[in-house]
């Protein structure tokens, strides 16, 4: 027996599409069309309308002052922390403060049974609403066992579980996010009205028929409902669905209908999330949809930016119908730059719950989905399947920064704001947001937790890492490394690497009878970038003069944890970089390429040399004293600057640094680990950063 209901006219959408089985292109997750069940509604009915009295536990909420798809995410998340608490949830704030609506709580979503005790309290105080630097920390009511949440509280595991009779019966982590946004946004007969109101007063663009197409007529893409049908909706329960019965649902067009996102919004100043780098044009994002395995159907394009939807609808993209409805852009861009500043009336809301509506209902949906508009298109629907465009998965809060990026090449972590914010900090602190906290959040072997890690093997098979050798050869948007500048916080897509000698791909080198082997990038520095603030060289060092680029390559052959070289010719100056410097993953290395003229970035191509560098990497991480056994001179016994088990970046301080203690072997404590000259000279000594004090300084004879 189906757990989930299925749209009305799913059967039938099935059978003019289906998603082909070898389309698998890297982002591409297929995660079902179920939605919510009537079982599961009346559980989650008995708790969130059960009797209340002022002694029943609660949990109050603030709306988010963000964005459409932050107010309704987080208020999502507030109800899922409800249930896992056994408390009951009031909205202590609407409307939030960046919304100026006509609409009551009740048009818009499904209020508790003790919202309506907590409104009619004349005698507390007004509510401070929230903003995005703070959430009050507590709420005055006449309710005895209240509790107030904490800005939208980010951090907690509780969001990885689900209900452990849900989770037994097999209800995927996207389901039960799903039930819960379907149950908790219902929009009433008053904003259904509004919504087809609006509608009715705009135009659904399309893109030029392809030479010799046979186009459906314009009255047959989008079909309007009759007024009367929207007194019909009250049976139908969820956002999707009742939005399509009584608004406006899909007709005739040509499958597969991908919903296509492309709102910069008020995330693009966003450095956390990078910004607005990953789609900034309508062909850009198209790119990603063919990179995916999708080359034909239908796009609805959802955008807040006026220069996008003209450059959709005027050109089209070859394979694809494209639809857009015709809205003020240039309103809601202003808004959305506005940020905590805006205070959005009930036309803008529309406008974004339309493209809502309609994206609820495609079959696929593509996006940003560091963004929450997006996200929240997915919960409201039943898309079967979603692309990310920016390499984060789908996951139900307002951030999550374990995507495929940080988990196969985000060589920056916390560096420069780039996955910064509560997506850093010490040990396991950062909860599941950082690579390390997301693999101790998956060893947790409960029940409660088996539909996260069955979501996480999803993304994890989606998912193909390319070998630090293939990071300069990326040939999509989707594997293309990201590089971030300290000093603006500011992060992009790496350069891209100049042309060759002859035209052609880089010449490969062998040394040690064919077991060492380089990939050679010419005109590339892949050491200067990292020897900067705030990393001050960690996992780069100076080799010296040497003769030739092949004793540069021969020179880090000889050595345990060399990943690579650069070669500078007019100097003829050797840098080695080592595995010590790594993402999220231990075999992720850094590449931070400068162009350079006279400069040649030589990388070991993958073998079994790979496994025992990144395993003696994890032994220098672990250490706490070294020995220095080459045959360079000065001090031999080094001690951490601090305690430090991580490389540079990954939580801060960001420095990472050792202080020379002794001269001799003998004087090295038990239990130092043997390194060599190249170790030492790749981590700083002393504190490098600007005006800290130094400690003494020890002068060794030669």
């Amino acid at each position: 027996m189906s757990r989930m209901r299925r749209g009305r006219r799913g059967r039938k959408q099935r059978e003019r599409w289906e998603f082909n089985s070898s389309v698998s292109g890297q982002g591409l997750l297929h995660v079902g069309n179920a939605t919510l069940e009537s079982t599961l509604y009346e559980w989650l009915e008995a708790r969130h309308r059960a009797p209340c009295t002022l002694d029943t536990p609660i949990w109050f909420a603030p709306f988010s002052p963000n964005g459409i798809g932050n107010k309704l995410m987080g208020m999502v998340m507030a109800f899922h922390m409800a249930l896992s608490e056994k408390r009951t949830l009031i909205v202590t704030d609407w409307p939030p403060s960046t919304l100026k609506t006509n609409y009551a709580l009740n048009d818009i979503m499904h209020p508790s049974s003790c919202q309506a005790l907590f409104d009619a309290d004349a005698s507390r105080p007004t509510v401070r609403k929230c903003t995005v630097e703070a959430c009050p920390l507590n709420t005055a009511s006449r309710f005895r066992h209240g509790y107030t949440q904490m800005h939208w509280a980010h951090q907690s595991n509780a969001f990885l579980d689900v209900p452990r009779r849900w989770a037994e019966r097999g209800l995927s982590w996207l389901e039960w996010w799903r039930a819960l946004t379907q149950y908790l946004f219902q929009p009433s007969m008053k904003l259904l009205d509004g919504l087809a109101a609006t509608l009715q007063r705009t135009t659904l663009l399309r893109s030029p028929p392809a030479p010799g197409a046979t186009a459906a007529p314009d009255d047959r893409l989008l079909l309007q409902a009759p007024p009367v049908a929207r007194g019909q909706t009250e049976v139908r329960r969820g956002f999707a669905l009742r939005f399509a019965e009584g608004v406006a649902r899909w007709g005739e067009v040509r499958r597969p209908l991908i919903g296509l996102h492309v709102r910069m919004g008020d995330g693009c100043g966003d450095d956390k999330r990078g910004g607005c780098k990953y789609v900034a044009s309508f062909s850009m994002a198209v790119r990603r949809l063919r990179e995916a395995g999708l080359h034909t159907g239908t796009l609805f394009l959802a955008t807040d930016r006026e220069a996008v939807a003209k450059e959709a609808v005027a050109a089209g993209a070859a394979g694809f119908d494209v639809l857009a409805l015709a809205q003020d852009r240039a309103a809601v861009e202003r808004s959305h730059l506005l940020g905590i500043r805006r205070h959005e009336g009930d036309e803008l809301l529309h406008l974004q719950l339309l493209d809502l509506g309609l994206l609820s209902q495609t079959d696929l949906l593509a996006g940003v989905f560091a963004s929450t508009f997006v996200k929240s298109a997915l919960q409201l629907g039943h898309a079967r399947a979603y692309i990310t465009l920016d390499t984060f998965p789908w996951c139900p809060l307002l951030r999550c920064y374990w995507g495929w990026r940080d988990l196969c090449h985000n060589c920056e972590l916390c560096f420069n704001q780039a996955g910064g914010g509560e997506a850093c900090g010490r040990g396991m602190s950062g909860g599941y947001h950082t690579a390390r906290g997301l693999r101790h959040a998956l060893r947790d072997g409960r029940p409660a937790r088996t539909p996260f890690r069955r979501y996480m093997a999803q993304v994890d098979a989606a998912t193909r890492c390319k070998s630090f050798a293939d990071h300069p050869l990326s040939t999509s948007l989707y594997d293309s490394p990201v590089m971030c500048e300290y000093a603006t916080k500011k992060c992009d897509f790496a350069p891209h690497l100049p042309a060759q000698p002859g035209g052609g791909p880089p010449v490969e080198v062998r040394h040690r009878d064919a077991s060492c082997a380089f990939r050679r990038f010419v005109g590339v520095d892949n050491a200067a970038h990292g020897r900067l603030k705030p990393s001050y060289g960690y996992g780069i060092a100076a080799v010296g003069v040497l003769p030739s680029l092949d004793d540069c390559e021969a020179r880090c052959c000889a050595d345990l944890m060399c990943h690579s070289v650069v070669w500078l010719a007019p100097t003829r100056s050797c840098i080695a970089l080592l595995t010590i410097a790594h993402g999220a993953r231990r075999d992720d290395f850094c590449w931070r390429p400068t162009l350079a003229a006279g400069a040649t970035t030589s990388v070991r191509l993958p073998g079994a040399w790979q496994s025992r560098a990144v395993d003696e990497a994890a032994r220098v991480l672990a250490a706490t004293s070294f020995v220095r056994t080459g045959d360079g001179t000065g001090p031999r016994v080094f001690h951490k600057h601090g305690a430090w088990r991580t490389p540079a970046g990954h939580e801060h301080p960001l420095e990472r640094s050792i202080d020379a203690v002794a001269c001799g072997r003998s004087d090295a404590p038990s239990g130092a680990l043997q390194v060599s000259d190249l170790l030492i000279g790749a981590i700083p000594q002393g504190d490098p950063r600007p005006g800290k004090p130094q400690g003494r300084r020890i002068s060794c004879p030669a």
